[in-house]
């Protein structure tokens, strides 16, 4: 999360940083201020480069394991979003009240939802899985029907919360998620004007652009940073014949080599200390695996034996059902959607 979220947290990190971290994090809290004025006048401060649509209609999506059904695509398209919980109705009144203010100056109030529950439908997974389950099975009855519900939501959401505008841009984290949600949209939808694939590329450029000027490094390194390297390897995967798009993928594959074994510990088990959040670290890794290979962007065999290592150590807590127990603190997040996962190269 970006600085001035939660001030006492801050304070007590300052405490501790590193010169370099103190210069880092006062360049994003300088960059943010510079920026209130730019947003707020609606100028246009990034400029995204021209890209061919044939580059993107030949790449390939990662391979995912779906495990979901009619009924689940049925509650979404009668509106349900994942909200953890939260009432759908609570987060829908709190994104009205912020839509127009700089994302920097949303605040939560005693009645305000719980911010991360506002974050998880903007996570835009729900579009995931309409898009995925419609791709998967071509002969489903209301196919059309599917693929028109997720193209018209993912686009009133961007016209909804326009870039740096509202709760949705506080984290870098939520952004890096929604990048693949973009590619995959951009990859699949073969029913958008030029126009509404223009509007999704730009979505997925600034998104990028912000991302990539907002790492959680230094003392936040993590898991939200390895969120952001996943959106920042699809997105260079786009860009890959910009400058900037090839700095994104560079960045986040060094990112994502050093912090494997920062992640995955000698004996498998999590930094963190949560089943759940190691779950969600490997599927992250994974779907970055299966992107970059599927492209042919990088090898990443010197990644997957600390990734299985992690697997095996989270299969020794699995009962014969396959479930595991709730170990840690976990959020129940899913780095591709609820019922979908990337592919893992040794299932167990």
């Amino acid at each position: 999360m970006l600085p001035g979220r939660n001030l006492k947290a801050y304070i007590a990190r300052f405490r501790h940083a590193s010169a370099p971290e103190l210069a880092y994090r006062a360049g994003l809290a300088l960059r943010i201020r510079k920026l209130r004025a730019t947003v707020s006048a609606g100028r246009r401060f990034v400029e995204i480069p021209a890209l061919d649509a044939a580059e993107i209609r030949g790449m390939q999506l990662p391979a995912f394991i779906l495990d979901t059904d009619e009924s689940a695509i049925g509650e979404i398209l009668g509106g349900r979003v994942f909200t953890l919980g939260e009432e759908q109705q609570a987060v829908e009144r709190f994104e009205r009240e912020t839509k127009d203010k700089y994302f920097a100056d949303v605040r939560s109030g005693p009645t305000s939802p719980d911010i991360r529950t506002v974050w998880e439908p903007a996570r835009l997974q729900h579009i995931t899985t309409l898009l995925l389950y419609a791709r998967a099975n071509p002969g489903l009855d209301g196919f059309d029907a599917v693929r028109d519900f997720a193209r018209k939501g993912l686009l009133e959401w961007l016209r909804k919360h326009p870039f740096l505008k509202g709760p949705h841009y506080m984290s870098p984290m939520e952004c890096g998620l929604r990048i693949p949600v973009f590619f995959y949209a951009l990859r699949l939808l073969d029913n958008l004007t030029p126009e509404e694939r223009q509007e999704i590329l730009e979505a997925l450029y600034l998104h990028a652009w912000w991302v990539s000027r907002n790492l959680s490094l230094h003392s936040s390194l993590g898991n939200h940073t390895i969120c952001e390297c996943v959106g920042l390897v699809f997105a260079g995967g786009v860009f890959k014949s910009a400058p900037e798009g090839r700095s994104w993928l560079s960045k986040s594959i060094e990112l994502l080599r050093q912090e494997i074994n920062h992640q995955i510990l000698d004996d498998g088990g999590p930094a963190e200390q949560s089943l759940g959040y190691h779950r969600f670290v490997l599927d992250l890794y994974r779907l970055a695996v299966g992107f970059l290979e599927r492209n042919a962007l990088w090898d990443c065999r010197e990644l997957k034996p600390r990734l299985e290592l992690g697997e095996a150590f989270l299969a020794t807590f699995r009962d014969d059902a396959g479930n595991a127990p709730d170990i840690g603190d976990c959020d129940g997040g899913h780095a591709v959607a609820p019922g979908i996962r990337p592919e893992r190269f040794v299932e167990r």
